[in-house]
């Protein structure tokens, strides 16, 4: 939710003057429930600045109190030790924020978090619709007045809902107003605070709530292109608060804006979350994919700075590549996948086998495909043995604990017409007539969330089945496939 630099003034002028500061907002969270990870970080002072709940410091409900820590003035009513560490997430977010775009945080951000929203006094929300940004949208950044957005000085002010990663989302919009004066296109940003919120900042695995995984099974594919290029997602949150201000002036000025929100304006809400999930997809793959995360990395700081940065200049040459990356990331998408394992070696060559040539290749059994050497022809047989196998979970490697290739078969797809074929198991050795013409892709057979914390080696060499491969041949049985929805590079 992204802010959009509209003014706040903290004394309510008549409303028509700031009707405008919400208008520009990006959505909010609809019951966003994944756990906000914490990293380790300097203990934050919690200084209690004002206070609205009894001694025993129980839950409040009539109010809020304030809390600062290095970076961060909170007004919140969630409790003293919710706050602290509240405190901490938010710093830890702000932590990675400044180490991946290699800017400090500037200054004291600004924030209210609400877990009992309607409970807290007329007067301690400076804004007359942050109550129903809070309740009914989630969350939003805005700035104050009289300040350079454009120099990375504004001073932002958030408004969170008290649930888990609503306030670290915000606060990555914060930080980047406070220092860069912007916060990017709509994917970028919102994506990137998604990232942030969910873990992903830190880790390449996946670590979203359960219903983002459920979404992503029962939608039909995007496109990067498609999310790039979506434009502004949430105009439609935009135009719901316009009309909210609109009969708020046209109404009684201390009349709950709620009164005014409707189904059809929670539906843009909706909508808007949808795009967020996407939005973070596109980011998290991106940036911890080896094959684009560099180039990702400094489009997002030029994007920041206001330079001239264009996403389809920056990755022209590689565009095939990254949609077949992509569509592939989202189709295994589930808790605990790694990003890098969609990344797939396109400078590796494969040719094509002559007489009794031979190929032999190493496959590392913690990454995704990888190239095989060998290019295939529809119709011919092949004889492949692995050799020198040694796999083990990372947990399981020890001095006298290592499993053998008997538990860690291969998976082989053929690439063929920009369309990866249906994937087929290698035992130790055997032969397999190709189904179809095209470079061999291998990997460590086993469910994506697990092949990532595998340790090892697999040495696999493919070559032309020989007389000699008679017996084997006369052994083997059909292929083993494997029921796996086709990638295709579009």
């Amino acid at each position: 939710m992204e802010p959009f630099g509209a003014k706040l003034t903290r004394h309510f002028a008549p409303l028509k003057s700031v009707i405008a500061l919400f208008l520009g907002f990006a959505a909010g969270f609809v019951e966003l429930r994944a756990a906000a990870q914490t990293q380790e970080v300097q203990t934050a002072a919690v200084e209690t600045l004002s206070s609205a709940s009894d001694a025993s410091g129980a839950e409040l409900a009539t109010g809020p109190k304030t809390y600062r820590s290095r970076h961060v003035l909170l007004h919140t009513d969630v409790g003293d030790e919710p706050a602290s560490e509240l405190l901490k997430r938010l710093e830890a977010t702000l932590g990675y924020a400044s180490r991946y775009w290699r800017r400090p945080a500037k200054g004291m951000l600004e924030c209210y978090v609400a877990k009992h929203v309607d409970a807290w006094p007329a007067d301690a929300l400076p804004h007359p619709l942050a109550r129903l940004a809070i309740s009914r949208i989630g969350g939003v950044t805005t700035t104050l007045p009289g300040l350079n957005r454009a120099k990375g000085s504004a001073r932002p002010i958030c408004y969170a809902r008290a649930e888990d990663g609503i306030p670290e989302h915000e606060i990555v919009h914060a930080y980047c107003l406070a220092s860069f004066g912007r916060c990017g296109p709509t994917w970028y940003k919102e994506g990137m605070a998604e990232l942030a919120r969910l873990g992903g900042d830190r880790r390449p695995d996946v670590r979203c709530p359960a219903e983002y995984i459920e979404f992503f099974r029962t939608q039909p594919p995007r496109t990067i292109a498609s999310i790039v290029h979506q434009g502004e997602t949430t105009a439609g949150i935009s135009r719901s608060l316009r009309e909210v201000a609109s009969q708020l002036e046209q109404a009684d000025q201390s009349q709950d804006a709620l009164v005014h929100w409707t189904e059809s304006h929670a539906e843009e809400v909706t909508k808007a979350l949808d795009a967020y999930r996407w939005n973070w997809a596109l980011c998290h793959f991106l940036a911890h994919n080896e094959n684009y995360a560099r180039e990702f990395r400094r489009l997002g700081r030029a994007l920041l700075e206001g330079r001239e940065a264009n996403f389809d200049a920056t990755y022209a040459d590689v565009q095939q590549q990254m949609e077949f990356e992509f569509r592939q990331f989202v189709q295994h998408v589930d808790v605990g996948l790694r990003a890098d394992l969609c990344r797939w070696d396109w400078g590796t060559p494969c040719q094509k086998l002559r007489g009794s040539e031979e190929c032999e290749k190493r496959i590392l059994a913690h990454r995704g495909y990888q190239a095989s050497g060998v290019a295939l022809q529809a119709g011919a047989r092949y004889a492949y043995r692995c050799r020198n196998a040694a796999c083990a979970p990372r947990s399981q490697i020890g001095p006298k604990e290592q499993t053998t290739l008997g538990e860690y078969p291969l998976e082989a797809a053929i690439l063929s017409d920009r369309q990866l074929g249906e994937p087929f198991i290698l035992q130790r050795r055997g032969t397999f007539v190709a189904n179809s013409t095209g470079p061999m892709y291998v990997r460590l057979h086993g469910k994506w969330t697990d092949i990532g914390d595998v340790r090892g080696a697999i040495h696999l060499v493919v070559g032309a089945a020989k007389l000699e491969d008679a017996e084997l041949i006369a052994r083997e049985k059909p292929a083993e496939s494997i029921e796996t929805p086709s990638v295709t590079t579009h």
